[in-house]
């Protein structure tokens, strides 16, 4: 599969639709249940824009976005018995599906740890970030060791492991030290938009140094260290989160039948209830959450600060 150069990075592309695999004409309209955080909610709809093929806004697919920063903190949630982020979640999902979503993305990798609650909770397909991550790491690269960057929370969880797991891949974690120190430094530093911290140059030495085997590639499984990367590169091979959901998202949208979403209309102009036409996914589909095992450790408990 060929691979792009962009600096010291190899990056694997995500290929775009071409023009013929697509169908302008009915797109399903996509919500993006947001806010965590805000400013990784705005990139990913940068990354959904450069994933879709269309040449003109016009053809560009529809997208309702509910952004609600008031959603508890995920990690919090996991690992230091926070409050639970699903009753606000599932009050944006409710939003999206009243304004007509046929389809949802959360473009939170650690929120994934609630989909099958969530999941429960809403008649229209909500996407995997996770599965679809992983289902790219084993397309590009089949018996990868794979190393990845996330919250705490992601990590404790497992979801990376579980997913990998069932590919024949092996997700290798960074030291304690280094999550502490670095990455979950770098993370908050994008959500809190603190100027005197680099967390580029943070991530970068956690890449360096924090990993205890050597890795093939890195997945770049928070969406805080994606809105990082937009400022340079890690110096390794790089599967971002964010634009796998994002290219996954435009093709689904685009695509309702090949995909087994069902097809939302753009507007209600016609005076139907566009929840009407919505339907549970198939139990089937691979792209479906999947109960995490949980993975709860003392060793996380207790720390305070705001990471999810």
């Amino acid at each position: 599969m060929p691979r792009t150069r962009v600096g010291s990075r190899m990056t694997i592309p995500n290929r775009k639709p071409s023009l013929t695999e697509v169908d302008y004409r009915a797109p399903i309209l996509t919500g993006v249940l947001g806010g965590m955080g805000p400013l990784a909610t705005a990139h990913f709809l940068k990354l959904i824009v450069a994933a879709d093929p269309a040449k003109v806004e016009q053809e560009r697919i529809p997208v309702v976005v509910w952004s609600d920063p008031s959603i508890p903190d995920r990690t919090e949630a996991l690992i230091a018995e926070g409050e639970s982020p699903v009753e606000t979640m599932a009050h944006g999902l409710s939003r999206l599906t009243a304004a007509g979503a046929g389809l949802i993305a959360i473009p939170c990798n650690t929120a994934h740890a609630f989909l099958p609650d969530l999941q429960r909770r809403c008649a229209v397909p909500i996407t995997n970030m996770i599965d679809m991550t992983v289902r790219k790491c084993a397309n590009v690269l089949p018996s990868a060791r794979v190393g990845l960057l996330s919250t705490q929370g992601t990590r404790i969880s497992g979801l990376y492991d579980d997913a990998a797991e069932a590919l024949g891949l092996t997700i290798h974690h960074v030291d304690a030290r280094t999550q502490e120190e670095l990455v979950d430094a770098a993370i908050v530093a994008v959500k809190t938009d603190d100027n005197s911290v680099d967390p580029l140059g943070l991530l970068r030495e956690a890449v360096r140094v924090g990993f205890p085997e050597r890795v093939d590639l890195v997945v770049v499984g928070c969406t805080e260290i994606s809105v990082a990367l937009d400022h340079g590169d890690l110096t390794a091979e790089v599967v971002d989160s964010s634009q796998v959901l994002a290219s996954e998202v435009v093709r689904l949208a685009r695509n309702p039948r090949q995909s087994g979403y069902r097809e939302s209309s753009r507007t209600s102009a016609s005076g139907d209830d566009p929840s009407s036409t919505q339907s549970a996914p198939s139990s089937s589909r691979d792209d479906l959450p999947r109960q995490p095992r949980q993975r709860l450790s003392t060793d996380w408990h207790g720390q305070n600060r705001r990471r999810g």
